[in-house]
């Protein structure tokens, strides 16, 4: 008899667990298939979803596109294809709304219209005065990087390579437009060596400005002439630089019964591109220039203004290049040959037919007081620059100097002029705090002769074997390390102590050291003692 799989009983008792036991049987092939399901949810919803995601996206896409070419061209028939150009040039990620950071361009740009719609006519029987303007470009090979490629290519480069030419070859002016170049009372005028304000720099340091801008703002006061005068030569001048130095001064330099001659110190900068382009910074080294007018303001009898081209760079360059952040930047340096505006004669009175009628006699002008032009230009130089309260002499002047005076060289060795707009960022920050601390141009004044150098001049010198120097420029070169150099060297070209800007700058001070003077004007300071040490240690004699 085969044994029976359940238990004996009645036969409902075993009907009841047959029943339990398929029950169960289906409880679990329910659960197996909830987990099978739960699965597949896992893994293909996330595609689903993405699925869905582009589909709606395309649709949406679509709608937009067909609503925003029904937009352009409903707004093209109302306003005119100018108006959505312009629109669409500052729409730059193209979503048919101006952000904040995509209108302000067009906003400043709206804003800086009012700089060139004053008249620059001459008062009814007034002088006029014809000014020429020269510019010969950036000579591209004075670069410190080879660009070549990237010239007639790179956006960026798109407004430095189109500007060939002044924006304005020739304008007429009336000489009461050159009071704004003059100080303010011109009948009592103020002994030669005072320095006056053309456009104010402010108190202390300005702060930095933005370079994610196109566009001037309105010129006031003074600044409309210059604005009209820096207008000849391109169409972007900016009369405050984002860096310093910044504003105009100018210095009277001599002073007769009827005539006044001032010199004076600009520093300006052009932005060179529209939009799409990033901006382009040109900033020139500088602008120096002189006038020679009547205190009466009737008659001028002389006027320049132009870019000193002395050394072997002149221009500094700053390009944006990421639009999302505009403190991405290029930076570089070259040599513009020349940037010049320039009055042509005296200033005269135009005939009824518009011709020149010259009648002013050139007489020589005896000047009652008076300093030399050098003599401006120095104290313009400290004006600008505090640290040029000791005198920088050029390198081979400085160790011929120093061998008189038994004095230890303290020179700085960089790729651009530590006394104007084409400096470096160390150096800039150098000039703006240790150099003009007082303890240190004490010290500097009272045991060493300085000086600083451009590497490109320390080349040509070390390339010249005939040079007395060249063989000091050519260790110079040796110990150099970018960007820039300080170095202390005895008369004869021993080269006693030496140290990279940044390194002088990354270098941290104690807490006392810190509270007591700037972190970097200490390390400068202990830079030039540790000099004079190691001069003794070494034997080398001084005073």
């Amino acid at each position: 008899m085969v044994p029976s799989k359940y238990p004996t009983g009645d036969k409902s008792t075993q009907k009841s667990i047959l029943r339990k036991n398929d029950a169960n049987q289906d409880r679990g092939l329910l659960q197996n298939k909830e987990k099978k399901f739960h699965k597949w949810l896992y893994w293909y919803t996330p595609i689903i979803l993405s699925i869905l995601s582009i589909i709606a996206s395309w649709a949406y896409l679509k709608l937009n596109s067909y609503g925003s070419e029904k937009s352009v061209s409903l707004y093209t028939e109302l306003y005119g294809w100018k108006v959505v150009d312009l629109f669409h040039t500052h729409d730059k990620d193209g979503d048919f709304y101006l952000s904040i950071e995509e209108a302000v361009p067009l906003l400043l740009q709206i804003l800086s219209e009012g700089n060139v719609t004053e008249s620059t006519d001459a008062q009814p029987n007034e002088d006029v005065v014809t000014l020429v303007a020269r510019f010969s470009p950036l000579n591209i090979s004075t670069m410190m990087r080879d660009w070549n490629e990237d010239i007639g290519t790179n956006e960026s480069f798109s407004g430095l390579f189109h500007w060939t030419s002044p924006a304005i070859p020739e304008k007429v002016f009336g000489v009461s437009r050159f009071k704004d170049l003059l100080p303010d009372n011109l009948r009592d005028i103020p002994p030669p060596g005072t320095l006056y304000s053309i456009v104010d720099m402010g108190s202390g340091h300005v702060q930095d400005l933005s370079s994610n801008r196109f566009y001037p703002p309105k010129a006031q006061k003074k600044g409309k002439f210059l604005h009209h005068l820096f207008s000849m030569l391109q169409e972007y001048p900016f009369l405050v630089t984002r860096f310093d130095p910044q504003g105009a001064m100018g210095c009277v330099r001599a002073v007769s019964d009827e005539y006044v001659e001032v010199i004076f110190r600009m520093h300006i900068e052009f932005q060179l591109n529209d939009p799409p382009s990033l901006p382009f910074w040109f900033t020139p080294g500088q602008f120096t220039g002189r006038l020679t007018v009547s205190r009466d303001l009737t008659k001028v009898l002389f006027f320049n203004l132009f870019v000193p081209n002395n050394q072997k760079v002149n221009v500094d360059m700053e390009w944006l290049t990421d639009k999302n952040d505009p403190e991405v930047m290029e930076v570089d340096i070259g040599f513009m040959p020349k940037m010049e505006i320039r009055s042509v004669g005296y200033s005269h009175k135009p005939n009824s037919d518009g011709q020149e009628n010259n009648d002013f006699e050139n007489t020589a002008i005896v000047w009652q007081k008076e300093i030399t032009y050098e003599e401006a230009k120095d104290a313009l130089d400290v004006r600008f620059f505090p640290f040029k309260k000791v005198k920088y002499h050029n390198l081979t002047d400085a160790f011929h100097l120093a061998e008189k005076e038994n004095k230890l060289v303290h020179t700085i060795l960089l790729w651009g002029a530590l006394d104007d707009q084409s400096c470096c960022g160390s150096a800039r920050s150098l000039r703006n705090t240790a150099l003009k601390d007082p303890h240190i141009i004490s010290l500097l004044a009272e045991r060493f002769v300085s000086s600083w150098s451009l590497t490109a001049d320390l080349k040509a010198l070390a390339a010249d074997p005939e040079e007395h120097y060249s063989h000091l420029a050519q260790k110079l070169l040796d110990i150099y390390q970018f960007p820039v150099m300080l170095v202390i060297a005895s008369w004869d070209g021993q080269v006693v102590h030496q140290l990279n800007a940044n390194d002088l700058l990354d270098m941290g001070t104690s807490f006392v050291e810190n509270i007591l003077s700037n972190p970097t004007t200490f390390n400068y300071l202990q830079f030039l003692k540790d000099g004079l040490q190691k001069a003794e240690q070494l034997g080398v004699s001084t005073v």
